[in-house]
Formats: structure tokens, sequence, C-alpha cells
């Protein structure tokens, strides 16, 4: 988007984070798990957003996990410890899986200056991947790649909320495209009924395989010098 500042302004603007870019920059040397990212307020661990969609992370040394939310996506006659009425409820998300030995050299870096998340894995096989969203399209990439001299063998899994009676649960693949879906409460006059998550791996070809009525997975390899 073309800046409306003066050029000096914007050079200014530029020179000032880039002197920030360290402190803009939060650093992790061991994986974090999902109990250490559970929250019921900030997040405690990386995460993403862009206004309708959000993402929180939890790691081991060999893989991610992307776990996603949508603001709109709602349930009603929920109760817990805070009373009852409207709550959020998670979509699902995806686990990226490398299968190699761990290894020492894992990193996890959650850039706010780029809005990127960016994972070495402690694999011996060391896979990168880079994770970034659009503002406006509610799409999210994530990019592998590697330098080691032979393919690298990975498994996607795209998964649903639960499967529960009453928050129902699909999940299928069609053609390049796996999908997963949730659904709301469907009883009562409920305002928001399904939500879903694609998945299409760009670049090389997977194989794909339904595990269940909440999970599909994709496998398929990283090559090296290919992402």
């Amino acid at each position: 988007m073309p800046s409306c500042l003066p050029t000096q302004n914007v050079e200014t603007e530029a020179g000032y984070f880039k002197d920030k870019k360290q402190i803009l920059t939060a650093r992790w040397n061991q994986p974090f798990s999902q109990e250490e990212t559970e929250s019921r307020h900030a997040p405690t661990s990386l995460f993403l957003g862009n206004g309708d969609v959000g993402i929180i992370t939890y790691t081991t040394s060999d893989g991610q996990t992307l776990r996603i939310g949508k603001v709109d996506f709602i349930t009603d006659n929920w109760e817990d410890w805070t009373g009852n009425g409207p709550a959020a409820l998670p979509v699902g998300g995806l686990e990226i899986n490398v299968h190699s030995q761990p290894a020492e050299g894992f990193g996890y870096e959650m850039s706010q200056l780029e809005a990127e998340l960016r994972m070495k894995t402690g694999t011996r096989e060391q896979v990168d991947m880079v994770t970034w969203m659009t503002m406006d399209d509610n799409y999210v990439v994530t990019e592998l790649s590697t330098k080691t001299g032979k393919p690298v063998p990975v498994t996607v899994t795209t998964y649903a909320g639960c499967e529960d009676t009453c928050y129902a649960t699909t999940a299928d693949f069609c053609g390049e495209v796996t999908q997963v879906s949730r659904r709301t409460k469907s009883e009562g006059n409920v305002r928001w009924i399904n939500c879903a998550i694609s998945t299409r791996i760009v670049g090389t070809e997977s194989r794909k395989h339904k595990l269940s009525n909440a999970q599909v997975t994709d496998n398929f390899t990283v090559i090296p010098s290919t992402p």
C-alpha cells in the first residue's frame, strides 16, 4: 500500500524500526507445549492475527501446531466457571510434523515487525518453517524448506476442534484440497452454524488420508532447495 507520508518521514520511520528490530522479535530455543500456552486472557505464546482470524502456536522439537480461531465463530448456551451465554469456539488447526530423528538446533522466532513466525526444527534433517497471514482474505501460509542433502518426509494434519454430538465435525478431501469443519450447538435459535479450514499443499504432490470425521492428513516430502 503506498504511503501518504512525506518521503523524509517514511525514511525516518524505517530507520527507527530498524534500530528496534531486535526487541520486536521474540525468540525461543526450547519447544513449548500446549499446556504452557493455554490462557483465558492474552496469549502466552507465539501468535498471529489479522483482526478476524487468530492463531496461537505450540511446538515439539520436530513440528508445530497452529491453532485457529475466528472472532465471529461463537456458540450460544455455553456454560463454564464464568457463567453462561455466547462464547468463542476454536475452529481447529494444523499440525505440521517432520519425520526425522531429534537433534540440536531448535529455534523459534516471532517477528512483530514482519508479522512472521519462523521455526527451525530440532531434527537431524532440519526443516525451516515460515508462517504469515494475509490481511484481507484469511489465508495462512507456511513455507517449508530444507538445506539437507535428501528429501525430508512431512505430515500435515488438518483437524476440527473436537468430535462431539453438540459440536458436530466433518472431514474430507477433494482433489488438492482437504477440509474440516466444526459447527456450533444446533439447539435453539443459534446465530452461527459452521466454520471450516481448507488446506492445500503447493509445490509438491501429497498423499491424503481421512483419519476420522475431524482429521485429514497430507503426507509429502520437502526437497532441498525447493520450498
